[in-house]
């Protein structure tokens, strides 16, 4: 018998099984991050520049597959991390 722990069967779940289409949790929470930086970035364009420049992103499904892409590098934890800290900063912007 082969023992799995705890903790390996929670990073497959994070890692590996889909919930929405074919994405997992963590790319689900990757691909919020990245549509957070976006929106902290313009954000930081109207509130600090005065430039108001909101229009749709030219390639959405290249946008989404790099954030999920970027996301599946990094651990669980980190990732998860990150993206409280991004959605603290876009927060503290609004």
């Amino acid at each position: 018998m082969i023992a799995v722990s705890n903790e390996a069967i929670i990073r497959t779940k994070l890692t590996c099984e889909p919930i929405a289409g074919k994405w997992s949790i963590q790319d689900v929470v990757s691909h919020i991050m990245g549509w957070d930086k976006n929106f902290t970035k313009a954000l930081i364009q109207i509130i600090d520049k005065g430039q108001v420049m909101l229009k749709e992103h030219p390639d959405v499904q290249t946008f989404n597959d790099s954030s999920v892409a970027f996301g599946r590098t990094m651990k669980p934890h980190d990732l998860l991390n990150e993206a409280i800290a991004q959605r603290k900063q876009m927060i503290a912007k609004l």
